[in-house]
């Protein structure tokens, strides 16, 4: 995985977004993040990539758009997320849901890879809030972690 940042002025640079959404058609997005700078009034944008070129395995089942986390993450962080999707899968099954509504991949992976510990940490993923933190953060915590947040009850 690469990084690159780009950072785009106050009132908008068109040359600078029309750069920045090339590169997101042009690669394959793992994540994005954005900071807003107050004294100067510009955004830092900083994207986390996989060069399509350089790494086609990335695919799945040779369909494109779709990420193979056993070639992203450790064996370690695999494992780990093999886990939850499994939990996710059972926990959907119970509430006939969809999976993806209780967390897609992308959360699950990074909720892995940014070494959740808390409920919290839950929260500052993309798409998670406090609700699905409260619903979902004990088991996966269990999972993550072997242990629970403060003061809750294992469910299972």
């Amino acid at each position: 995985m690469q990084y690159t940042n780009f950072i785009i002025p106050k009132g908008g640079n068109s040359q600078n977004l029309d750069d920045l959404n090339s590169f997101l058609r042009k690669h394959k997005i793992i994540s994005v993040a954005k900071e807003f700078f107050q004294q100067d009034g510009s955004w830092s944008i900083l994207v986390e990539y996989l060069e399509v070129d350089d790494n086609p395995r990335y695919l799945q089942n040779g369909k494109s758009g779709k990420v193979d986390y056993k070639q992203i993450l450790s064996e370690e962080e695999f494992a780990v997320f093999s886990k939850l999707r499994d939990w996710r899968k059972k926990v959907a099954g119970e509430k006939n849901i969809p999976p993806y509504v209780i967390f897609t991949d992308k959360q699950m992976a990074e909720i892995i890879t940014s070494k959740t510990k808390s409920k919290s940490d839950l929260q500052k993923i993309n798409g998670i809030g406090k609700e699905k933190s409260d619903q979902y953060g004990t088991d996966v915590l269990f999972i993550l972690n072997g242990k629970k947040d403060e003061d809750d009850e294992i469910p299972f």
